[in-house]
Order: C-alpha cells, then structure tokens, then sequence
C-alpha cells in the first residue's frame, strides 16, 4: 500500500542530469538540453520553494549592478527595504515598482510609466 504524500507538490527531476547541467557553460547545456529533449528542473524547484516557503523577491538596480532579494509574501515597502538596510527610513524615499514582463518588453521604465499612466 502506498502511503500519500500530504497533497504537496511533488517535482520529479534527474540529480544526475542536473549535476551534470551545472558543469557545463549555459550555451553548452541549451545545445544538450535541446538534442536530448530534455529540461532542467531547477529553476521550477527554486520557484515552488521560494512559494512554499510564502516568500517572494524584488530585485533593486544601480551603478554596482542588479540584485535580488528575498521577503515574506505581503511585506510593506518600508520593511522590505530593511532587507536592504537595517535603517531605512535614513534612504527611503520611494519605490518605483513594475512588472519586469513589460520592463522587458518595452526596455525601459519610461515606456513602462507610459503604459500604466495610458491605462488610467
């Protein structure tokens, strides 16, 4: 008799396959990918992870590059920011927020300005 699993999501993967992935350059492991028909399910097991764990992220840019920061799903700007800083009420001014879907399609964040401002 099989004993369930608690309803959770289960993500099948190859730990062979995925090492194997992480060796190579990110080019050599498309080509692989694409002549064995095979996928990677790391980036599927990061995001139900960050999701199970009720977290999200925002990621900040600036002149010493873009990064990435993990919070608890519904935390406020100001907290969020603490992320950051540990006194953000020093730096906090504002926060401009967008989707990166339509960051990248529209490859800045004037266009983005543009389209949420059009649709008011």
């Amino acid at each position: 008799m099989l004993c369930g699993h608690g309803g959770e999501t289960i993500i099948p993967f190859s730990a062979s396959l995925e090492r194997n992935l992480s060796d190579m350059q990110a080019d050599e492991a498309t080509m692989y990918c694409e002549e064995n028909t095979v996928q990677s399910a790391l980036s599927k097991i990061i995001k139900t992870g960050i999701s199970a764990l009720n977290l999200t992220y925002f990621c900040t840019a600036g002149p010493d590059g873009v990064k990435c920061w993990q919070i608890r799903r519904q935390t406020k700007a100001l907290q969020a920011a603490g992320t950051i800083n540990t006194d953000p009420e020093i730096g906090f001014i504002c926060a401009e927020v967008m989707k990166f879907e339509d960051l990248k399609e529209l490859g800045n964040g004037a266009a983005v300005k543009v389209l949420l401002f059009s649709h008011l």
